[in-house]
């Protein structure tokens, strides 16, 4: 829930077999923004798994870590309203990082 108390977002979890040695896990490629309880956004990680995200800029953008199920992942900052797709970065998370990718830490 944002803290404006209008504003929250779920995650789409699916189940996907990872195999002998993990089984079957929870995963998420996609997440919902609802507002007053209408969905006015689905986010999709695409190929990936989104693993973390977060409100950013006043509730206007929802920024997201994504990745593969190991190795390095990427972060996203996207427009809540638009749907539109602002930054990108790449992990490693450094001091350099975009302030809105430095939050995951």
């Amino acid at each position: 829930m944002s803290p404006d108390g209008h504003t929250f977002v779920a995650l789409v979890l699916t189940k996907i077999d990872a195999g002998e040695i993990y089984g079957k896990i929870e995963v998420s490629d996609s997440l919902l923004i609802f507002r007053d309880s209408v969905i006015i956004q689905r986010i999709d990680a695409g190929t990936a798994f989104i693993r973390s995200w977060t409100f950013w800029n006043g509730n206007k953008q929802v920024a997201i870590y994504a990745g593969a199920l190991h190795f390095a992942g990427f972060y996203e900052l996207i427009n809540i309203e638009s749907g539109e797709t602002v930054a990108r970065s790449q992990d490693p998370i450094t001091q350099n990082s975009p302030p809105w990718v430095r939050v995951f830490r």
